[in-house]
């Protein structure tokens, strides 16, 4: 997929959430890491997705990691 330009700057909390989703971890282990309710990191994916253009984590972990905008763990 081509991307004429560069993706919207996430908040450093998004930050965090797309991180942790692209490590394969679960909202609920993505909230009780950052203390928040999973209520808050579906509405904070929901906001990565939109930003990013992407419509689920795989296509948020290809792209964050393609781009070198997230660090990829093998």
């Amino acid at each position: 997929m081509l991307r004429s330009k560069l993706p919207a700057e996430l908040t450093t909390r998004e930050y965090e959430v797309a991180e942790l989703a692209s490590l394969g971890c679960s909202n609920r282990e993505i909230g009780e890491h950052l203390g928040m309710t999973i209520g808050t990191v579906k509405r904070h994916l929901s906001t990565i997705f939109s930003k990013w253009d992407v419509r689920n984590r795989t296509e948020l972990t290809h792209l964050a990691v393609a781009e070198g905008w997230l660090r990829s763990r093998s």
